[in-house]
């Protein structure tokens, strides 16, 4: 065929209709009747080539069904092949099921990492924490100047107060593993209270605290006016059955108490006890 002849098509699909259609029109011109004298010219020559070119490739197509198809590239379907599958033919995709995270059963949760003592914003609370502590296998809140509450698990995070179910606490984590701080919810406002790292045993000093019993005490401090009443900051060791401070003051007068897991008791020790300001008692403590 001559070049006008030629077909250039954007799609295999386009191409594959071109090529059929000028094959036909091939087989149509050929002459049904041969009237050469010389019967060997009446023998059916091969057709010229149908040539078709996309922009995938070239592919030459001829009009005998016994000359195998020449394609430039093997991305393009050949003519003689099998018809393309129907859509109804093509299996359906597998739906694609992203995996939901499986969520931690609380009972399966190791509850020691919650253990410690979270304190909250001295401009939210005047010096005020939350102690965590686990007895028995359960989780339980002390907040300064109250009762411990149990805490019920609703997931490995989430836990709301036995005592008051609109009381909620939820531990967040930091970006290994570490439980960073809790947030508590219910009361009138939310509280975040980041936990705290405690102090070794305050052992250095010129005045000596001394306390008995309290076998099973966790974290016991001294705390007053020479410190705003942190009790975070001093804290005993045991030595015996005995609890032992030692901190320096200068000469002065000064008021404290010891807390005991977030118990606040005056010093059994010292006869000299005082009220404060705010109708609070306290011990007293002079150094000359």
């Amino acid at each position: 065929m001559s070049p006008a002849d030629r077909v250039v098509a954007k799609t295999n699909s386009v191409l594959r209709q071109a090529a059929n259609g000028l094959k036909h029109q091939i087989v149509a011109r050929e002459e049904p009747v041969c009237a050469e004298p010389d019967v060997r010219k009446c023998l059916r020559q091969p057709a010229a080539a149908l040539a078709a070119q996309s922009e995938l490739g070239q592919v030459v197509v001829h009009s005998d069904n016994n000359v195998p198809i020449q394609a430039g590239t093997t991305g393009i379907a050949h003519l003689n092949e099998q018809p393309p599958a129907r859509l109804s033919d093509v299996p359906a995709a597998k739906p694609i099921v992203e995996e939901v995270p499986t969520l931690q059963s609380a009972h399966a949760t190791d509850l020691k990492r919650f253990v410690g003592r979270y304190g909250v914003d001295p401009s939210v609370m005047e010096n005020f924490v939350l102690d965590v502590s686990l007895e028995d296998g359960e989780l339980w809140l002390k907040p300064s100047h109250s009762n411990k509450h149990r805490l019920v698990a609703q997931s490995a995070t989430d836990y709301l107060d036995s005592a008051d179910p609109t009381t909620r606490v939820r531990f967040t984590f930091d970006s290994i593993g570490t439980v960073e701080s809790l947030t508590l919810r219910g009361w009138e406002q939310t509280i975040v209270a980041p936990r705290l790292v405690l102090p070794g045993p305050s052992r250095e000093g010129n005045i000596t605290f001394k306390l008995n019993g309290f076998g099973d005490a966790r974290i016991v401090a001294v705390a007053g006016t020479f410190n705003g009443w942190n009790q975070s900051q001093y804290l005993f060791e045991r030595s015996g059955n005995e609890l032992i401070c030692r901190i320096n003051l200068p000469p002065g007068k000064y008021q404290y108490k010891f807390i005991v897991d977030g118990n606040w008791l005056v010093d059994p020790n010292n006869p000299t006890v005082v009220q404060d300001q705010r109708g609070f008692e306290n011990s007293q403590l002079i150094i000359h």
